[in-house]
């Protein structure tokens, strides 16, 4: 709770007017289901970014990085009875919460101030884009025979 503190006391000097438009933490949810851990992860570094708190990203980069990971491990340990689906929209939930853990606060604040916000249907080309980075990676890794 102390970091939605300070999100919302650095705020409260902040003129709104003039800050970019954010992504909702729904864009997270909607991005990291059509392409995974990283597009949520870029939608919720954008909005650090853009709250002037860049040093935040590189711990959501690697818990994006950490979520994939265990996804990938759990996909060879669970029996193959299991939907890989579910991994998916638990991994999508993860970063649903660890964006509302970094922005909730800040996106009330901002939304109180009357500022803008990006419309979730920006989140669909960046989990396209998402979804086509990790098959570009899967495919260089065949071609490689990794």
């Amino acid at each position: 709770m102390e970091r939605h503190q300070e999100t919302g006391e650095a705020l409260e000097s902040t003129d709104i007017s003039d800050s970019p438009s954010l992504y909702r933490t729904s864009a997270v949810l909607i991005a990291s289901i059509l392409g995974g851990p990283l597009a949520g992860a870029w939608i919720i570094a954008h909005n650090l970014q853009s709250m002037g708190q860049a040093h935040r990203v590189s711990s959501v980069w690697w818990t994006a990085l950490g979520l994939i990971a265990v996804g990938l491990g759990l996909a060879f340990i669970v029996p193959e009875e299991v939907p890989g689906v579910a991994f998916a929209i638990a991994i999508a939930f993860g970063m649903h919460e660890l964006s509302k853990f970094y922005m909730q606060e800040y996106l009330r604040l901002h939304m109180e101030r009357e500022g803008a916000f990006v419309s979730n249907w920006w989140a669909v080309p960046v989990g396209i884009c998402g979804i086509l980075l990790q098959l570009a990676v899967i495919g260089a890794l065949v071609l490689l025979d990794i």
